[in-house]
């Protein structure tokens, strides 16, 4: 007859009843032993090696991919500044034949900005001779 204040209790964290050890373990370590011991960790040095050798080589391939996307992006991204600007120019075009500019005033206009642009340009040059200049005597 079982009574059930005798079973232990296992469902609640606490372990069972403790059995023995299976058997007795290795009493002498032999040559044998230590052998398989160190074959066990060569295997599992050789098996690391080779994981990092496989992370080395996808963050190189990764690193590949990345340059020639960056290049593509670069391209692409010179790609849209030239079509803007040409979408500019043409909205611009658009724009002054809907309010009926006259193509003597868009000419007139042209010359202004070609002339401040030419201002300009003389004057980053100056600066640009000046800063050469007090370098070379530094």
């Amino acid at each position: 007859e079982v009574k059930v204040t005798d079973r232990p209790m296992t469902m609640h964290g606490l372990s069972g009843m403790k059995t023995g050890s299976l058997g007795p373990k290795r009493q002498v370590y032999d040559k044998s032993y230590y052998i398989g011991e160190l074959r066990k960790r060569c295997t599992d040095l050789q098996e690391e090696v080779e994981k990092m050798n496989k992370e080395a080589e996808e963050v190189r391939q990764d690193n590949q991919l990345y340059a020639s996307l960056e290049k593509r992006y670069d391209t692409l991204v010179k790609t849209v500044r030239s079509l803007e600007g040409d979408l500019a120019d043409h909205n611009l075009a658009t724009d002054k034949q809907r309010t009926d500019t006259q193509p003597e005033e868009v000419q007139h206009m042209y010359m202004m900005m070609k002339q401040q642009n030419d201002t300009q340009r003389a004057e980053v040059d100056q600066i640009f001779l000046e800063k050469k200049s007090h370098e070379e005597e530094i």
